[in-house]
């Protein structure tokens, strides 16, 4: 069930055009590897992915086309595609998580898989479609994704709510454009450009 639809940003846009000239391509997959040491609760695990995706809408995003424009729709419930493996594997193993296209139409532009490590401990392997994160916002979600299993584990207080959305962020770029600033230094650049 989709939430909202917001016109998407211009990096969207250009992640859209790029998907559909190569949409089996793995070029724009950002892969995270982690060997996780000592004991760990695999259902606190796989709870805080599902509210990782809860708590940060770029998540739980797809795009599709209405009328020659891109629209990028947030579901209100997009959980992230997570495995979870039994048998011990190797760090190669986990390749595929890394290397399998997204489905910008369908999602979701998040996959994770959980699977004993070989020589002890587990590998959380994570892998998000750049259209929904940066290498800054990669840093922020680890955090969370840190804190949201703590809380799993423990209980205690929730972690406050996300300070800001993406949506604002291309809404704020869509008003911009469309500013007389924006015209300004359109007509700047042309003249001062032109041959």
């Amino acid at each position: 069930m989709t939430v909202s639809v917001y016109r998407a940003s211009s990096m969207q846009r250009q992640f859209w055009l790029l998907w559909q000239l190569a949409p089996a391509g793995a070029a724009y997959n950002i892969p995270s590897l982690f060997r996780l040491r000592g004991s760990l609760q695999v259902p606190a695990l796989l709870a805080a992915l599902d509210a990782l995706a809860h708590r940060h809408a770029a998540l739980r995003t797809t795009f599709q086309e209405q009328n020659g424009e891109l629209l990028a729709c947030v579901h209100k419930a997009l959980a992230p595609a997570v495995t979870v493996g039994q048998d011990p594997v190797d760090e190669n193993e986990l390749r595929p998580v890394f290397t399998a296209p997204f489905d910008l139409a369908r999602g979701p532009l998040m996959r994770a898989q959980v699977a004993p490590a070989i020589g002890g401990g587990h590998f959380l392997a994570l892998a998000f479609l750049h259209v929904v994160l940066d290498l800054r916002s990669k840093e922020l979600l680890g955090e969370d994704l840190g804190v949201l299993y703590a809380y799993h584990c423990l209980g205690g207080p929730a972690p406050p709510p996300v300070a800001q959305e993406y949506r604002v962020v291309a809404d704020e770029e869509q008003s911009w454009t469309k500013s007389e600033n924006a015209r300004e230094g359109l007509a700047y650049l042309e003249q001062h450009l032109s041959p």
